[in-house]
């Protein structure tokens, strides 16, 4: 949404159709059926997300993963969904208050507490996104460039690249103050007119549409090569039965990452390509656009509470740490061991430093 820094701001039930009639003072713009999509689902998710990216960050944290790079940035990403659920919440909070009890649960007032509360929730929303590129980034090197990825994909880098995106988002963020301003008849934070459009085209390609470039160019390298060979590169070498085992490991652990990174497209981009076109002036039919906003945005909750599930479909390495998490915590192993072979291994090691005790002590 945008405005212009004059009290005459009639325009903006113009530019966005789902703040006629005042968006923040009516909602009964909306049709039955969508509000109560809204009031039904968006808790529904929300509670789930947060149980689940909770689960998400246990398991690649765990002894069994923690040393895998893309371990940290799925961790990463688990923490910044979380942050963009709990943002999501004070948003539905303020309609069910708005719509049942006539007042804002949360509100903004002033220009500083309108810029500080944009950036904080953009950043955090942009950082998922930049994070997910960083996980198809890391898995070209190790798929394309498996010599240099052990160099380049280590845990050492993961604390340099997270505080750098961190401030560099900031950073390109940093045109807030200058673009927006705070409407207090209407309530709104929004964008000044003159300056709307190129806000949002900024808001855009940093939070959605270079990310989406990077995915989409990133996993169509990956596919491509997988397609080509029979083995990941880095282990073709390797013709030992554990070496293959490895090398299953590490193409099933690249094709569940692929899946992840595409699925967070499908979620987020209709959204945003609604947002896009409505943003140049195509009009769109109200009983069209309102619904299928609704929808798309019950879409985007999703996507940030829904990794955890594609971690136990597509993760064979992933599901046993699960279950051992979920069955009282028993002793972790390598992935594709199981307790029992580990508890085998450890008697038959005990077993013969006896044997070598007993036979040092029949010596003298």
């Amino acid at each position: 949404m945008v405005a212009d820094a004059s009290t005459n701001d009639s325009w903006v039930e113009e530019y966005w159709p789902a703040v006629l009639q005042n968006h923040y003072s009516k909602v009964d713009y909306l049709p039955t059926w969508t509000v109560w999509l809204k009031l039904i689902f968006v808790p529904i998710i929300v509670i789930t997300g947060i149980i689940c990216n909770s689960l998400s960050f246990a398991v690649m944290v765990s002894q069994s993963l923690r040393k895998q790079t893309f371990s940290r940035y799925l961790a990463a990403i688990a923490i910044s969904d979380t942050g963009v659920l709990l943002i999501r919440t004070l948003a539905w909070a303020n309609f069910v208050s708005e719509r049942f009890y006539g007042y804002l649960l949360v509100t903004i007032e002033g220009k500083a507490s309108c810029v500080a509360s944009h950036l904080l929730c953009f950043t955090i929303e942009t950082m998922s996104a930049w994070l997910t590129a960083t996980v198809t980034i890391e898995r070209v090197i190790v798929v394309c460039f498996p010599f240099l990825s052990r160099q380049i994909c280590s845990t050492k880098l993961f604390y340099v690249i997270t505080p750098c995106l961190v401030m560099g988002i900031v950073l390109l963020h940093g045109y807030f103050p200058l673009t927006l301003t705070y409407l207090p008849a209407r309530r709104l934070c929004v964008h000044q007119r003159s300056l709307a459009h190129v806000a949002e085209l900024c808001y855009g390609l940093i939070n959605e549409y270079i990310p989406a470039c990077i995915i989409i160019t990133c996993n169509a390298t990956i596919l491509y090569k997988l397609n080509r060979k029979t083995n990941i590169p880095e282990l073709d070498h390797s013709k030992s039965a554990n070496g293959n085992k490895i090398t299953q490991r590490k193409r099933q652990i690249t094709l569940m990452l692929c899946l992840l990174t595409m699925a967070f497209l499908i979620f987020t981009l209709p959204p945003w390509i609604m947002s896009a076109i409505l943003d140049y002036g195509v009009q769109i039919d109200p009983n069209i656009q309102l619904p299928l906003h609704e929808f798309f945005e019950i879409m985007y909750h999703f996507n940030y509470a829904c990794n955890f599930f594609f971690y136990v479909i597509s993760g064979e390495q992933v599901r046993p740490v699960v279950k051992r998490l979920c069955c009282g915590g028993q002793p972790e192993s390598r992935p594709g061991c199981d307790s029992s072979s580990l508890g085998d291994a450890r008697w038959q090691k005990n077993t013969a430093s006896n044997r070598i005790n007993t036979t040092n002590l029949t010596r003298y």
